[in-house]
């Protein structure tokens, strides 16, 4: 699974980052992010 995260890499875009690897990690999934 692929999942784009689109911006600019500001503090919010980073944050949605972490967050989707956070869920990502707790399901046991992999992505590429």
């Amino acid at each position: 699974m692929r999942i784009e995260i689109l911006g600019t890499g500001c503090p919010k875009c980073q944050a949605t980052e972490q967050i989707v690897r956070k869920a990502l990690a707790e399901l046991g999934m992999e992505a590429e992010v």
